[in-house]
């Protein structure tokens, strides 16, 4: 509907400001007669802030069950966190950021952390079927050093001239490499 539509619909005349007051205010009287106003107020107050997170736990918990999870209870209330376990695997799901962590053995590098950031629901379904799924945004861990990774698989370093966070093959010298945190990247060399 165009605007000229809603005037001509609503009787109002755009020559007259008062015809848009006026109209206005019938409907602001007619709003809240007729309890409108309560039902939407209600309604937007029964909004949690979890329903704005981007994992839902109730959804996580379905697809755990049909997958055969079984679901970690007695953790700390804070972070909101979901855990589940399977056959000495363990995946736990931070549901105000959307990172999910599976703690599970490599058949080489022996016990490892694989985290994955900002999942959404259908990747967090798809970790139930296979926790060593990457999805490019995350890092991992065995133990020794947490290796941060960028879309297409690289390590990440930060630039020590530019502050910025490049992936180290592509930006970085091999002889700034080697330097460690005072690396600089191509840009700034």
């Amino acid at each position: 509907m165009s605007i000229a539509e809603f005037y001509i619909e609503n009787g109002i005349d755009p020559c007259d400001p008062n015809s848009l007051d006026d109209f206005l205010a019938r409907e602001h009287d007619t709003y809240y007669s007729t309890g409108v106003a309560e039902v939407v107020r209600r309604d937007a107050s029964s909004r949690t802030a979890a329903s704005l997170w981007p994992l839902n736990e109730s959804e996580l918990d379905y697809s755990a069950e049909t997958r055969g999870w079984d679901k970690i209870y007695g953790l700390p209330a804070s972070p909101p966190m979901a855990s589940y376990r399977r056959e000495g695997v363990r995946l736990n799901f931070w549901l105000t950021t959307g990172t999910v962590g599976s703690y599970l053995e490599h058949p080489r590098q022996g016990k490892t952390q694989l985290f994955r950031r900002h999942v959404t629901m259908s990747e967090a379904s798809e970790v139930f079927n296979n926790p060593r799924k990457h999805t490019g945004r995350g890092y991992h861990t065995n133990g020794r050093k947490r290796k941060a990774t960028s879309d297409n698989g690289g390590y990440m370093r930060l630039c020590a001239g530019c502050g910025r966070s490049l992936e180290t093959t592509q930006h970085f010298s091999n002889n700034q490499r080697r330097k460690g945190a005072a690396a600089r990247c191509r840009a700034c060399v």
